[in-house]
């Protein structure tokens, strides 16, 4: 392809109010006049598809790695399958920088194995252009996971410190995964009220896109 649409996801760790700022600017930009293609690679397939079912049925195969990565990849596979490449904006709650996030560790050996089974299991969904990254103090991410109840396994205190270590290591060190290694990283406060973070978010997404044009 000689041109496709710019392609800008959201990241943040569990509780830093993501995904409730991706569904504002999404429904701003069809506002402004943006044709967009939802690219979010970790959302469930639908209530139709077979492992979503069998995933649900069994609850114990929530802690088995292995089939949660199998799942991971095939959400992520069947979102890459419909994306719609005719149109202005690609935009995305989470990104192939999730599954490089979430199973990062501190020992460079393991590290190698995880880029190449990410990979490889994951091989057809893009890379995004822009990743916008909603950055929460660790006090204020674990008050608004507690009011929220029923603690995932991700979102343990634990694992928030885990994956706040990984994004900063992959933001900091780009050429540490070659794959995203092109990734321009944009940083938002997630801790002031939601509608200014929603501002400074808009902002910014509407500067980068003027650039772009330019």
């Amino acid at each position: 392809m000689n041109k496709r649409p710019i392609y800008i996801c959201f990241e943040g760790l569990d509780g830093s109010g993501k995904t409730t700022l991706f569904k504002k600017i999404v429904k701003k930009l069809k506002e402004e006049g943006f044709t967009l293609c939802e690219v979010s690679p970790t959302q469930k397939c639908g209530e139709h598809d077979l492992w979503e079912n069998i995933y649900d049925k069994f609850k114990f195969l929530k802690d088995i790695i292995f089939f949660r990565n199998f799942l991971y990849a095939h959400r992520s596979n069947i979102v890459a399958k419909n994306i719609d490449w005719n149109v202005d904006l690609l935009i995305g709650d989470r990104s192939i920088i999730t599954s490089f996030m979430c199973r990062w560790s501190k020992y460079e050996l393991k590290n190698k194995k995880i880029i190449a089974r990410v990979n490889f299991l994951e091989s057809k969904i893009p890379t995004p252009d822009y990743a916008i990254y909603l950055d929460v103090t660790p006090e204020n991410l674990q008050k608004r996971l507690k009011s929220r109840g029923n603690t995932d396994i991700d979102e343990t205190e634990k694992r928030s410190q885990e994956m706040r270590y990984a994004y900063d290591f992959l933001r900091n060190n780009p050429k540490a995964v070659s794959r995203i290694e092109k990734v321009k990283w944009l940083v938002i406060d997630g801790n002031p009220p939601e509608e200014e973070v929603f501002q400074n978010a808009w902002e910014e997404i509407i500067s980068l896109l003027q650039n772009v044009k330019k």
